[in-house]
C-alpha cells in the first residue's frame, strides 16, 4: 500500500446565522486505501489538529492494517 498520497485542500462555503456565507477549507479522503488502512466506512475518527499536520486514528482499531 501507497503510505503518502496528496490531496487539493479545497474551498466550500458554508451558510451562517442571518443568511451569511463563509469560506472554509476542506480536505476529502475516499478510496479503498482508506479501508486497507483500517478506517471504515461509520466508525469514528480522532483528528489530533497541529500547526501545519493532522494526524488521523481509527477510533477503536486494536491492530493496525499494515
Amino acid at each position: 500500500m501507497q503510505k503518502n498520497r496528496k490531496l487539493q485542500i479545497e474551498r466550500r462555503w458554508r451558510a451562517g446565522k442571518w443568511k451569511t456565507v463563509t469560506p472554509v477549507a476542506q480536505i476529502l479522503l475516499k478510496g479503498k486505501w482508506l479501508e486497507q488502512a483500517g478506517f471504515e466506512a461509520g466508525h469514528q475518527v480522532d483528528v489530533e489538529v497541529c500547526q501545519g499536520q493532522l494526524v488521523l486514528r481509527a477510533i477503536g482499531l486494536s491492530v493496525l492494517a499494515g
